[in-house]
């Protein structure tokens, strides 16, 4: 079906008088910042809120510092074809193939709009983005977003709310953490667009060689047996203090990456304001996770402390026995000139099970004079029917939306390997997923994290590393 198309995903509110009794909007403090570009842009709204649906705790709103001056040029509007009556433009990033085909079938349903794909590198992506929103340009009408950013786009006022456009079912379809992540201040501004949670590759031949029985079908292991395993699989046979064969290894070093090491022993990612990490984030579960790490690269040594060491690269070498990384590494892994396998994403043995998630959001920009069209495009794009073309034809990914991830466990292209590792994907979205750090502070968080990740890779003691890690976040999320 090509690039795994067996990834196979909108109404007006059923509990729109009941919701609109409870929700309250929260009235913004302060002046409107002034941009540094100098142009109107967006303005600051309140603080995220991670609890569930309309009825959470919303604090007081804070005020954010004005948007980073970014260079960047309005995209062009342009003029329907003949037969239509509106055109949109949607921002998307370069990654997400096959969008001409999933349009074909929105402009055939939807014969009064046309939309115009404006493409940006992937890697350039955030930077486009920003700076289109914080210039306050028109267009796009439609826009991508990693789900981490949505918060830090909502609170500057860059996202129109959507939570009228779906109903209560709508948006109880979609995996509750990303739903949860499009969240901000009692609002929706962000629908979930596609998804990917982390997943345990092993090399079935080395675990094999060292005695190892594989993981059967959709068995999870802990992360101790995890070590136990990595340590046996590490091989420095001439004993030059660099192993040739690495037993564990992660593809990814982000905060989405990490968080879920101390959320499985208990901890949260950030507090319900999304700006607290003091009594938060300085706990014992972070503190364990952070010795965990630690121990991984500095204590049992099974895994490189080289900074330049590519884990999807070596374990499709033959040079690592068992990677954790996002399931489209299931496409990636398919040349692999071995015997491999995929496995539940590990938990902590005294803890709960709590799987990665995120990648791409869809929202609509709130200076697009086409909001209505706008949201029947996104409407369309993350609910039953669109969503499931979506999947089908233009995802690499998995979908968001429950009612298409049960596909997997009915079609049976999906019952033998390596489809069938889409189908663990699939059940570990539907079940396991926590949102991550929900904050419009996400970069600063990242950022300060990942600092804090290489120190442990170094040697650094966890708990200094871990108080640093507050204190300098904490000062920096104010």
């Amino acid at each position: 079906m090509g690039r795994i198309k067996e990834h196979h995903a909108l109404g007006k509110d059923l509990m729109r008088k009941q919701a609109n009794e409870m929700r309250t909007r929260i009235f913004i403090a302060g002046l409107i910042l002034v941009l540094v570009l100098g142009l109107a842009g967006c303005k600051a709204k309140g603080p995220a809120t991670v609890a569930y649906l309309p009825l959470e705790y919303v604090p007081e709103p804070i005020t954010m510092p004005a948007l980073p001056a970014t260079p960047a040029t309005c995209p062009p509007t342009a003029a329907p074809s003949s037969g239509k009556s509106i055109n949109l433009t949607w921002m998307v990033p370069d990654s997400i193939p096959n969008l001409d085909a999933v349009l074909a079938t929105f402009e055939a349903q939807t014969p009064q709009i046309q939309v115009t794909l404006l493409p940006v590198k992937v890697e350039n992506y955030y930077a486009a983005t920003t700076g289109v929103l914080a210039m306050g340009c028109t267009t796009p009408d439609v826009l991508n977003l990693r789900v981490e950013n949505s918060a830090y786009y909502a609170s500057y006022g860059c996202l129109a709310s959507l939570w009228n456009q779906f109903t209560f079912d709508e948006k109880e379809d979609w995996i509750q953490a990303l739903r949860k992540s499009g969240r901000y201040a009692r609002e929706q501004y962000s629908a979930p667009f596609d998804t990917s949670v982390s997943l345990l590759f092993y090399n079935s031949d080395l675990l094999t060689a060292a005695g190892i029985i594989p993981p059967v079908a959709g068995e999870r292991w802990t992360w101790e047996k995890v070590t136990d395993t990595a340590k046996k699989l590490t091989q420095d046979k001439n004993s030059d203090g660099t192993p040739k064969v690495w037993g564990l290894a992660w593809a990814g070093s982000t905060a989405q990456d990490f968080v879920s090491l101390p959320q499985s022993l208990g901890g949260e990612a950030i507090g319900l304001d999304g700006v607290t990490v003091k009594g938060v984030i300085d706990t014992s579960a972070w503190q364990d996770a952070f010795t965990f790490y630690s121990n991984i690269f500095n204590t049992w040594k099974v895994s490189p402390t080289d900074e330049t060491f590519n884990a999807e690269e070596a374990f499709l070498a033959g040079k690592l026995g068992m990677v954790v990384a996002n399931a489209e590494d299931i496409n990636r892994f398919t040349s692999a000139g071995f015997s491999w396998g995929v496995a539940p994403y590990p938990y902590f043995q005294k803890g709960k099970l709590v799987v990665p998630t995120g990648d791409w959001q869809i929202g609509v920009n709130a200076k697009s004079p086409q909001h209505d069209a706008a949201m029947i495009l996104v409407h369309w794009l993350t609910f039953k029917v669109g969503g499931e073309v979506l999947w089908r034809e233009g995802s690499v990914s998995i979908p968001p939306e429950k009612n298409v991830l049960n596909l997997f466990m009915t079609e049976p292209t999906f019952e033998t390997a390596p489809n069938s590792y889409w189908k663990t994907a699939a059940k570990e979205a539907l079940i396991f997923t926590l949102p991550g750090p929900i904050t419009p502070f996400y970069q600063a968080y990242d950022e300060q994290l990942q600092i804090a990740l290489k120190e442990l890779r170094g040697g650094a003691d966890p708990k200094t590393t871990l108080t640093n890690f507050v204190d300098t976040l904490s000062g920096l999320m104010k």
